[in-house]
């Protein structure tokens, strides 16, 4: 029996801190026919927000908790994220050397393989460093 395909579908996805008047919801399928998105837009368009949206939505519906959207499935998946990378003066790396050992971990899970497909999430690579939260 053939394992089964990676999948994450969505409708209607919505952000659970963000209150409902305002909060943008997305459709989202991802499968073998669409593996990868490429996600681009201007500043402040909701760009990182939709991949924490992602992220953290498909950890709770992992753990059998709600989420926000009309409908929700998943295939079994590790989850792996490059969002808010930091540098670390006490481990004395700058910020992109943080975000190469990121990426480097990443490619080691890729060729890792493990039992279940990867999902990975990266927002901004190589952007450098900013002010505020981002």
């Amino acid at each position: 029996m053939a394992a089964p395909q990676p999948t994450i579908v969505a409708t209607q996805l919505g952000h659970p801190l963000i209150p409902s008047a305002p909060r943008v919801c997305n459709d989202l399928h991802l499968d073998a026919a669409q593996a990868i998105y490429l996600i681009t837009g201007s500043n402040m368009a909701g760009k990182s927000s939709f991949l924490r949206t992602v992220g953290g939505e498909f950890g709770a519906g992992l753990r059998g908790g709600p989420v926000v959207a009309q409908a929700f499935s998943a295939s079994w998946l590790r989850l792996f994220a490059t969002i808010r990378v930091a540098d670390s003066l006490n481990d004395g790396f700058s910020f992109f050397y943080a975000e190469v050992r990121r990426l480097s971990q990443l490619l080691m899970a890729l060729d890792d393989g493990g039992e279940r497909p990867l999902l990975f999430l990266i927002d901004e690579i190589f952007r450098g460093p900013t002010t505020g939260s981002g």
